[in-house]
């Protein structure tokens, strides 16, 4: 079975840089007056930000709705009109800022509004104004495409802004841990691909606490483990070609000590359309397809005009077919 693995690597990269101390957060769960939270992107994508209690700041393409429920932050486009013609740019960067974040999770969606890639920053500064920073790169974007992120503030933890993917599977993330595997894409773990895709996008998130060399994946038994490159604080975006009706990714890893050394295995069912893979092919062309077959194999009889075959494919799936026939070559027995 074919198999094709589009990878860009989307880094995370954080830095701290400590400042006085200013004491405990203000009343009312706010971080003090210093403390942001800044997101720009560039690339053809819209955002849309939820606090704790599903108060929203940005854009929704697919509902058409704009919100400004946050009465600290402004969103906005970066992009600047020509002087001369007066023509803004097609896809101008994005801002969303937030002052005095509430402490508690967030949800960030980024909706693709264009096809291309898009680059973000996402920048938080904690209680004692550390400041750390999460990049994601060359992200593959198409019009209404989503991906799904939380942004978790903790006054005690260290950075005290994480970003992971809104998706989490073990039971870790159920208890308030932070989980060792992630996802931003997709939106669960029962994916159906839409008509036409042959396709699945992964955009895994790996914990800081992850032990790299104990990952390992498999795609219908097939392990595919040297396809990833997972990495502490780091995502990954995976495109999985696929080939039949029914598809299991599973994807294994374990922390690097401690109370985090416990294997977390998730499991991803997706639902193809039962086609090749980057076959190229239209639906006319392949219908217009001809296959040989020895007859001796397949006890087909000069003259024959219908058949039904049964076999496996290469890995081991049972595969039963019926359709018209037309044999040549051949003198009928009469």
């Amino acid at each position: 079975m074919p198999i094709l693995f589009l990878i860009a690597t989307a880094a995370f990269f954080f830095s701290e840089a400590p400042q006085p101390q200013q004491g405990p957060p203000t009343s009312g769960g706010h971080i003090p007056s210093h403390s942001s939270l800044v997101i720009s992107c560039e690339g053809p994508v819209e955002l849309l930000l939820a606090d704790p209690k599903d108060n929203k700041l940005g854009e929704d393409p697919a509902a058409k709705k704009s919100y400004d429920e946050l009465s600290q932050g402004y969103y906005e486009s970066t992009g600047i009109a020509d002087n001369e013609t007066g023509v803004s740019p097609m896809n101008p960067g994005k801002v969303l800022y937030l002052a005095k974040p509430t402490f508690g999770l967030y949800r960030l969606s980024t909706t693709g509004i264009g096809e291309g890639t898009y680059d973000c920053k996402i920048t938080g500064s904690g209680p004692t104004g550390g400041r750390v920073k999460t990049d994601l790169k060359s992200i593959p974007i198409e019009p209404g495409g989503a991906y799904h992120f939380a942004l978790a503030f903790d006054e005690a933890a260290s950075p005290p802004l994480q970003v992971r993917g809104a998706l989490e599977l073990d039971s870790r993330a159920k208890s308030g841990g932070t989980p060792l595997l992630s996802y931003a894409a997709p939106a669960g773990a029962d994916v159906k691909l839409a008509s036409g895709k042959a396709d699945s996008d992964l955009l895994i998130v790996y914990s800081r606490e992850i032990d790299p060399s104990s990952f390992s994946a498999a795609l219908d038994g097939r392990v595919v483990t040297s396809l990833f490159h997972p990495k502490a604080g780091t995502s990954e975006f995976v495109r999985v070609s696929v080939q039949g009706a029914r598809n299991t990714l599973v994807l294994a890893a374990h922390g690097s000590g401690g109370r985090t050394a416990e294997t977390v295995v998730h499991k991803f069912e997706i639902e193809g359309n039962g086609r090749a893979a980057n076959s190229g092919a239209s639906a006319k062309e392949l219908a217009k397809a001809s296959v040989e077959f020895p007859a001796p194999a397949t006890r087909i009889l000069c003259g024959d005009t219908s058949e039904t075959l049964t076999g496996k494919t290469l890995n081991g799936t049972s595969i039963r077919g019926s359709d018209t026939i037309v044999t040549v070559d051949c003198k009928k027995q009469h």
